[in-house]
């Protein structure tokens, strides 16, 4: 069998059933949706895929709304910025401050020479390396909340949503996403949810497994608590943000 990295990594998440929904948190930004059987026209940004079709069974399909900007370096970008030393100080650096005081990090179109500080807005007298760790995560948290209502404004909102890729790792943009949403926000505990697939697929193809119902996978993914904030202005955020940037 075939399968891509999106389609795999649903696979790899156990995610079945039509309105299960995942974001992917890598290097680009990817949310996908099982429609089931239907798979619907393009509108605005979501567009329909092929999930799967497993031999003697009908097409499933997904929709998907995806975005290839770099956000997975800018987390690089903060070391080479000097504003964290280490990647695991991330989380604990961005939640020492409030987000009142954070000034806006803006979209840009590749990463270059210059410092992550010079594509911020809104920078207070006060502003702090802090505070410039939190904005990049904030905007992290923001682009991603953008991807997710281009697909529930078609779809409507999900029960949950699960999470995966390298940035998942970050607590404060689960929080923040879980915040944001108002939905259950659940890390994926699987670490290669795409290799998990294609192995599953694999399986299916070789006769190891019949359907999906047959294969026992690890504890799907854990769930993660909203962030300690003022949500009302974490969403005047999210749409001063989105101004700034022109989404």
């Amino acid at each position: 069998g075939v399968v891509a990295d999106q389609q795999a990594s649903v696979i790899g998440n156990r995610l079945f059933e039509e309105g299960d929904v995942k974001l992917s948190l890598g290097t680009g930004l990817a949310c996908d949706r099982l429609t089931g059987s239907y798979a619907h026209p393009v509108a605005l940004s979501v567009y329909p895929q092929i999930a799967w079709k497993l031999r003697g069974a009908g097409v499933y399909y997904m929709a998907e709304s995806m975005t290839m900007e770099t956000r997975g370096k800018y987390m690089d970008w903060l070391v080479t910025s000097n504003l964290v030393k280490d990647l695991k100080q991330v989380d604990s650096i961005a939640m020492s401050v409030e987000a009142v005081d954070t000034p806006y990090f803006i979209k840009v179109d590749a990463i270059d020479s210059r410092s992550i500080k010079d594509f911020m807005e809104a920078k207070g007298s006060n502003c702090t390396d802090a505070h410039y760790v939190r904005a990049v995560m904030e905007a992290h948290a923001f682009r991603s909340k953008v991807l997710l209502d281009d697909v529930f404004d078609f779809y409507g909102l999900p029960d949950k949503l699960i999470v995966d890729g390298g940035a998942s790792s970050s607590t404060f943009i689960l929080e923040s996403l879980s915040a944001l949403t108002g939905l259950d926000v659940y890390r994926s505990n699987c670490a290669e949810g795409a290799l998990m697939g294609a192995f599953v697929v694999t399986g299916i193809g070789l006769n190891w497994w019949h359907s999906f119902a047959d294969i026992e996978l690890p504890k799907q993914a854990t769930l993660i608590s909203p962030l300690d904030c003022d949500r009302d202005l974490l969403l005047e955020k999210f749409k001063k943000w989105k101004t700034l940037v022109e989404l």
